[in-house]
């Protein structure tokens, strides 16, 4: 498998997880407690990070 299909199906697989916890954050979070929901609130925002340098990686070749 090329690269470049390795990091398109990354991609796809990250965008999936950080909708999902995006939802999850918005309707659950206040069943967890506030440490929990602030730790997951930094791990959607690496995860976003994340997706934005496999963009510009398949952006630049």
């Amino acid at each position: 498998m090329e690269w470049r299909t390795r990091v398109e199906i990354e991609l796809s697989e990250l965008t999936i997880k950080i909708n999902k916890l995006s939802n999850f954050l918005q309707v659950e979070s206040f069943e967890i407690g506030d440490s929990q929901s602030d730790l997951l609130a930094i791990q959607l925002g690496c995860m976003k990070s994340y997706q934005s340098c496999l963009k510009a990686r398949l952006k630049h070749k």
